[in-house]
């Protein structure tokens, strides 16, 4: 069996405020009807190893903050004007903050998942580690079936 890239299947389960994580799960996402391409098929492999990215809630993203920002750089009459930020800058003005990464990491921690697993992206906006189908089941309580796509030799896992 192939297993395809579902980084953006595991991404959409779980993104987190920076409040600390409760023990009431909240239904993220459900699909009312199958992709009409994949047919669904057996339960996924508990012991199959996946990607699981978990998207961070950034700061500074609203409106009014992001606007000024782009126009301290782009406006000619302002003294930054020119003064292009570089990918570090950029992450840094719109990083989760130490709590939320922090939260989700004890999260992750307290729910079997070694600390040494758990990998912080450089742009700091995203958790990832390698789980297994039952890790991930377990973390965002659900179910990965297997979906295999109608005309091409593909298989997914959601």
């Amino acid at each position: 069996m192939r297993f395809t890239s579902i980084a953006a299947f595991l991404a959409a389960f779980a993104t987190f405020s920076n409040a600390a994580p409760t023990s009431k799960a909240i239904l993220h996402e459900k699909r009312d009807q199958p992709l009409s391409r994949y047919v669904r098929g057996a339960r996924a492999d508990a012991q199959a190893v996946l990607p699981i990215r978990i998207g961070l809630t950034q700061t500074n993203l609203d409106e009014e903050s992001v606007y000024a920002k782009l126009m301290d750089v782009a406006h000619p009459a302002s003294p930054n004007f020119g003064k292009h930020w570089s990918a570090a800058d950029v992450h840094g003005a719109f990083a989760p903050t130490e709590e939320t990464m922090e939260s989700v990491k004890a999260w992750l921690v307290a729910a079997g998942i070694a600390s040494e697993r758990i990998r912080h992206y450089e742009n700091r906006a995203w958790l990832a580690f390698e789980g297994t189908v039952a890790e991930a089941e377990a973390l965002f309580k659900t179910e990965y079936y297997e979906h295999a796509h109608t005309s091409r030799n593909e298989l997914r896992v959601g």
